[in-house]
């Protein structure tokens, strides 16, 4: 049975509220915004409008200090990071690779430094990918670097060769989460959609235009990134030679415009504090005590501060990782626990899976999920 149908019937059967319950749009979009703009002045009053944003449609950010983090923390930008996270904006700190020619040690630094200057961002944006597959391992490796850096779960790895790329760079379980396929002034009418895509959640894909000055071509571009199967989108009419030195003048009803044709978009912000009262936290540590940890460095769900919900779908990524290799416990469960067990992995599905996409998650990919954990757990 398809995980959508399955999680509708289970919130029928098991109370889920009914909203939860609707099928999302198609292909709902997300804004990935490269906020170039320093935080004070009327850079903080565009940091202040895109996270008045976060209330309609999700938006990531890219903060940039200084084409990096910096060589000191700089507390404008701690106050714009704090600002747009309390909004629910995520926010992912720049870091440049060179089209791999970066030593992986200066880019590792890099990683390092965020995390100590600006330790509540919610992932990194690797610049200047290469777009061959032979660079695979040297990205691999900086993703699995980011995952063994953080404390927590969730960290969103996105990168941007800005053009199309190999098939092996979102491989699954791999660590890049979103790519940036697209980024160019000429619009995404340009955009030739590589067939291997059609495999991969559209949240993977990232689209981003500049120099668009009519609403009538921003609003293409939009319809544009929904039929190609960008999940991630973002449309300036900003041009010269850095062009996300400022939001669009058309920000808002840009905003609008995805809120309005896209109503899948509109979600609780991806950086938004999931309270710790939600049950989402007891169906977690449920699963913890049958041997799915969520991602902690040392491999437990202790539950001692709240999860965004971004931290949520990569947890419930790493369950499904992890399901794979889990024994089948002796002696089994009762099978009144067993399905406990597992009506508690589909309802985090079902709460989280517009998160758990951003994380490679497809619905195919979860249903293998259910029926892999019922097989372990002895469920016909």
């Amino acid at each position: 049975m398809p995980i959508r149908r399955l999680l509708f019937l289970f919130a029928l059967l098991y109370g889920v509220p009914a909203h939860a319950a609707e099928p999302p749009a198609s292909t709902p979009l997300r804004l990935l915004v490269p906020a170039y703009f320093y935080p004070e002045g009327k850079g903080l009053d565009e940091w202040k409008r895109m996270a008045r944003a976060a209330k309609d449609v999700p938006i990531v950010a890219i903060a940039n200090p200084a084409s990096g983090p910096g060589s000191r923390p700089d507390a404008s930008y701690t106050a714009a990071i704090d600002l747009a996270r309390s909004a629910g904006v995520a926010v992912i700190g720049y870091v440049s690779t060179r089209y791999a020619k970066r030593p992986e040690t200066e880019v590792r630094a890099d990683i390092d430094r965020w995390l100590q200057f600006y330790p509540k961002i919610d992932g990194f944006f690797f610049d200047e990918q290469t777009s061959g597959k032979e660079q695979v391992p040297y990205y691999g490796a900086i993703a699995k670097y980011v995952q063994s850096r953080r404390t927590d779960v969730g960290a969103l790895v996105v990168t941007n060769p800005g053009t199309v790329t190999s098939q092996e760079y979102l491989t699954p379980w791999k660590g890049i989460h979103v790519s940036c396929l697209y980024e160019d002034h000429g619009g995404l009418d340009r955009y030739q959609r590589p067939g291997w895509t059609v495999s991969v959640p559209s949240a993977q894909v990232a689209g981003l235009v500049y120099g668009e000055a009519s609403l009538a071509r921003m609003r293409e571009n939009l319809r544009l990134a929904a039929s190609k199967g960008v999940g991630f989108v973002y449309v300036t009419d900003n041009g010269g030679s850095n062009p996300w030195d400022r939001l669009p003048t058309y920000w808002e009803l840009e905003v609008a415009e995805l809120r309005r044709a896209y109503p899948g978009s509109t979600r609780p912000g991806l950086g938004t504090d999931v309270p710790q009262i939600h049950w989402a936290y007891d169906a977690t540590q449920q699963l913890a005590q049958r041997g799915i940890y969520t991602g902690y460095a040392d491999g437990t769900f202790a539950g001692k501060r709240a999860f965004t919900r971004l931290q949520f779908g990569g947890s419930i990524r790493n369950m499904l990782e992890q399901i794979g290799t889990l024994k089948t416990p002796t002696p089994l469960p009762s099978a009144q626990q067993a399905r406990a067990d597992v009506k508690a992995l589909e309802m985090l599905m079902l709460e989280f899976r517009f998160e758990m996409e951003l994380h490679g998650v497809s619905s195919n990919r979860a249903t293998a999920g259910i029926k892999s954990f019922r097989k372990t757990l002895g469920l016909p």
